[in-house]
């Protein structure tokens, strides 16, 4: 790949840092909130439609977890176009389409966290929000961004 390219993939290597980085914001403000007394916003969260969002928070959480290489598949046969004639037009397109691919997986796996830290809301339990931060955390390798990873990805589209 050209010069060009490499630079491309430095800044969105940049750009998807600010999402690696998005979870471990929320979980320092779970501590300083915690630390300050807070306790949770319902004060009954064991019963009632509170217990059932808190089901439906950590179904959300861990489906984005066990599903997500399904949920790749699918985004990825939808964005890339197959370049086998090794078209320079399709392979900016594909280019591109990483860029768009790559943030939407990252921001996608940020949900997990997103939605503990919703869960520590509800109940104050911070280890709720530090067990979906690792479930997080534990997939951004598999989709930060990397001219090696965009190689193997585009090898695998289907047509």
């Amino acid at each position: 790949m050209e010069k060009k390219e490499n630079n491309r993939f430095k800044v969105l290597k940049y750009i998807s840092t600010e999402a690696v980085i998005f979870p471990f914001i929320l979980l320092i403000i779970a501590y300083y909130m915690k630390r300050n007394g807070f306790k949770y916003l319902i004060s009954d969260y064991e019963k009632g439609s509170a217990r059932i969002l808190q089901y439906i928070l950590f179904f959300i959480g861990v489906a984005i977890f066990f599903f997500c290489d399904g949920i790749s598949d699918f985004i990825a046969n939808r964005l890339f176009i197959k370049n086998e004639k090794q078209d320079k037009k399709i392979e900016k397109e594909n280019i591109s389409s990483y860029f768009t691919y790559t943030l939407v997986m990252l921001w996608l796996l940020d949900l997990i966290t997103i939605t503990g830290f919703i869960g520590f809301l509800i109940c104050g339990n911070i280890s709720w929000l530090s067990v979906f931060l690792l479930l997080n955390i534990s997939m951004v390798y598999k989709y930060f961004p990397s001219q090696r990873k965009y190689i193997n990805l585009i090898g695998k589209v289907k047509d």
